[in-house]
């Protein structure tokens, strides 16, 4: 009975009940993942990769929600990248270098008055750019 009850509280977690994902939906993402990606690919960047990840992180299913919930993901993820681009490019897999940067995101979008998930999407792309090694990049991410 146990098992059961377990399994049901799980499909609850796991079954969306409101904006499932749709066909169309789906197709809107797919269209701006590639496009956003060749794009990238226009200009001569390492792991262009990176604009079909940050396509992804700030779709949303619908217009409504999309607009001010995608700008304030992408100005967080911007925000983000250029913290993680300029400390790692000093301090490299550094951890105290990384917790600073991630305090100073986190005041930076408390003075601008962005929303948490805006701070969160900062954060975790500061932590992409910044932990995740490099072959140009002699420092160890684990240090």
């Amino acid at each position: 009975m146990a098992h059961k009850m377990t399994f049901e509280r799980l499909r609850q977690l796991i079954i969306a009940k409101e904006n499932p994902p749709t066909l169309t939906n789906s197709a809107r993402t797919a269209v701006a993942v590639m496009v956003s990606l060749l794009v990238a690919r226009l200009f001569p960047l390492p792991e262009t990769y990176w604009a079909a990840i940050s396509t992804l992180i700030v779709m949303q299913p619908n217009l409504g929600e999309a607009l001010p919930i995608s700008a304030q993901r992408f100005v967080g993820t911007a925000v983000g990248a250029i913290f993680g681009g300029f400390v790692g490019m000093y301090f490299p897999g550094n951890v105290a270098a990384f917790g600073v940067a991630v305090f100073a995101i986190g005041l930076l979008c408390a003075a601008l008055k962005m929303d948490r998930g805006a701070y969160r999407h900062a954060g975790f792309t500061l932590a992409i750019v910044m932990l995740v090694p490099r072959a140009g990049n002699v420092a160890r991410a684990d240090r």
